[in-house]
């Protein structure tokens, strides 16, 4: 029998451990809980209001991680919500220094600059400002309040909150040219063309 050159062993043991390094590790993730939409209420398909126990529906079952007592914490012009550990501006129609434009519904990339001045600015002291993702943007609704907009205004103590649109970082897959956004009259969860003007709610930091 042959005996193996000692270079061709040498470059079959550095191909094994070259597939070896490229092989992706395999990681195991504890449980994600999502949390709960805040729905208490059950009703009827004739819209007339129910009692909840036993009738399968969001307000009966109330899967989730559960809401933190307080849900929201107010420093400042800033407020952190313990449930995400999300920071978001107390004001809700795009702040900032009279530099970036403020108070004023921007196209996506308009949005995306406007975060930048703000970082530029280090607006309230910080320059990690960012547009939220799509689900970020939508962890704000609360699903048992008919209005979200006046729910977060009187009882989180954000101000300025629009009923319309705002912007999330978070393209339209099916065709880039969109983006995906949150309407906080109804908490609906809308595609955008990125040329149309919504508003601009800038957030820092999370879980």
């Amino acid at each position: 029998m042959r005996r193996a050159r000692p270079c061709r062993l040498r470059a079959v043991i550095l191909s094994l451990l070259a597939l070896n390094f490229l092989q992706p590790a395999i990681v195991s993730a504890g449980p994600v809980q999502i949390p709960q939409t805040g729905q208490q209420g059950c009703w009827s398909a004739q819209g007339l209001e129910i009692s909840c126990p036993a009738s399968g529906q969001d307000g009966d079952l109330r899967a989730g991680e559960s809401w933190p007592d307080p849900r929201f914490t107010g420093q400042g012009q800033t407020i952190t919500d313990n449930l995400t550990g999300l920071i978001w501006t107390r004001d809700a129609n795009a702040p900032g220094p009279d530099a970036c434009v403020t108070g004023v519904p921007k196209n996506w990339q308009g949005a995306i600059t406007h975060i930048t001045c703000l970082n530029n600015s280090s607006f309230l002291g910080f320059n990690d400002w960012r547009l939220p993702n799509i689900r970020e943007l939508k962890s704000l609704v609360n699903y048992g309040q008919a209005a979200p907009s006046a729910w977060l205004e009187l009882v989180s103590g954000f101000a300025d909150v629009q009923e319309g649109n705002y912007w999330s970082s978070s393209s339209f897959a099916l065709s880039l040219k969109n983006a995906w956004s949150v309407g906080f009259w109804v908490g609906g969860v809308e595609v955008k063309d990125k040329s149309d003007n919504l508003y601009i709610w800038p957030v820092r930091a999370g879980r």
